[in-house]
């Protein structure tokens, strides 16, 4: 179940980002180093850019990505959009979990 996804953007390198909406929901994707990172802000007004592991106003993964210092930095775009997908999907699974939807 994949809501209505919008990329409004994604490219570059060193970092790779990618910005956008889920069902109205705004999402920043980052990736850099060895690591990339998927954030949703849940409440608007939020910028996903500000949502980490700690924070409750969102939706947060983070996972290693390559075996280089900068792998994840040059990560081709295509891989950036299934990674995206696959979040999106992980995002809607806890968070209708979550609200008994």
């Amino acid at each position: 179940m994949v809501g209505k996804l919008i990329i409004e953007s994604i490219g570059g390198s060193c970092p790779v980002q990618a910005s956008g909406t889920i069902d109205g929901k705004e999402f920043f994707f980052w990736s850099r180093y060895q690591v990339w990172t998927f954030a949703v802000a849940v409440d608007a007004g939020i910028d996903p850019v500000d949502i980490n592991e700690t924070s409750d106003q969102g939706f947060y993964l983070e996972e290693s990505y390559g075996e280089g210092p900068y792998d994840a930095g040059y990560m081709p775009i295509e891989e950036a959009k299934e990674i995206i997908h696959r979040c999106v999907e992980e995002f809607e699974n806890s968070f209708f979990v979550a609200n008994g939807d």
